[in-house]
């Protein structure tokens, strides 16, 4: 077990962690950093304060809670290098309140221009992918190479892999939650306390972002995560919020993840292929690069 485990089994009280600066505020909460303490483990933390705690399966949450404590510690990494899981509860004098996660590195911050002349920084979101040149120039945000846009795919390909295999469902994948990192092309999901884990429900009520509903599934379910990976897929190498076909990206495919797409996108959700048929794929193209690249070095 990891040093957070040992103090924190499960639930927290609001009395024993040290809260400072707001750091973000959103429809379900409000996120503080929490002071670096004894027993807190090296990593820092932050905590997500629920509006109305009210509105919250708690008995859900703790189920996500459980779920991370139950793995085996090279999936228990993985989860905490990928996904902004929620590692314990957080109480009160009132009841349960939000629950404490790991916060996400500087690696993940981009400084982008205002239209005053001035500059700010973000979480770099995969809004950031999705933008075409003259405006990514605007906002003075690195522009990834088709290279790169394929590894940043291949990586959330096979975290939506691992997640299903796992028996959860995303749900509101999208480009709000998705974070990237320019240097290496990491990727991280955030918003995970609205996940479903199966059987037992998601936290909160379902929630859908504009512009990447599932046309044939109101209720998220695992196809409708294909659904929505396949609009994260065409519209990172269209580099358009809009793109909902295929069409616009096929030179920059091959034969197989046409395929993929076009069944990915299509009116049945039973015709959609699993996630692991994504992961085939881009462990058969990331293999081939890495070949092509050993050939040139050896050149």
């Amino acid at each position: 077990m990891s040093e957070l485990e040992a103090p924190l089994p499960g639930e927290v009280s609001l009395s024993t962690i040290g809260l400072t600066r707001e750091l973000a505020r959103g429809g379900l909460g409000v996120i503080r950093e929490v002071r670096p303490r004894p027993g807190l483990g090296d990593r820092p933390l932050v905590f997500k304060r629920f509006h109305d705690p009210a509105a919250v399966d708690w008995a859900a949450l703790r189920a996500l809670v459980e779920w991370r404590r139950s793995l085996k510690q090279g999936d228990r990494r993985r989860v905490d290098r990928e996904l902004t899981w929620p590692l314990a509860v957080v109480g009160g004098e009132t009841g349960p309140l939000g629950f404490l996660m790991y916060r996400v590195s500087s690696d993940f911050e981009a400084s982008v221009r205002t239209p005053s002349g001035g500059s700010r920084s973000v979480v770099r979101e995969a809004q950031y992918l999705m933008v075409n040149s003259p405006r990514a120039a605007r906002l003075g945000i690195g522009e990834p190479s088709d290279a790169q846009r394929l590894e940043l795919i291949w990586r959330l390909v096979d975290l939506i892999a691992f997640l299903h295999d796992r028996q959860i469902v995303v749900g509101d994948l999208s480009t709000r939650n998705v974070l990237w990192s320019e240097l290496d092309s990491r990727i991280v999901l955030v918003d995970c306390d609205s996940m479903i884990l199966g059987g037992v429900g998601s936290p909160h009520p379902p929630a859908v972002t504009v512009d990447w509903d599932d046309p044939a599934l109101a209720v998220p379910a695992a196809s409708s995560d294909i659904y929505k990976l396949a609009l994260f897929v065409v519209r990172t190498l269209g580099r358009s919020f809009q793109i909902r076909s295929s069409d616009e990206v096929i030179a920059a495919l091959d034969s197989t993840a046409r395929t993929l797409l076009e069944r990915s996108l299509c009116s049945d959700p039973g015709h959609r292929p699993p996630a692991q048929a994504w992961a085939a794929w881009a462990s058969v193209r990331r293999a081939a690069r890495s070949s092509r690249a050993t050939v040139i070095d050896a050149i």
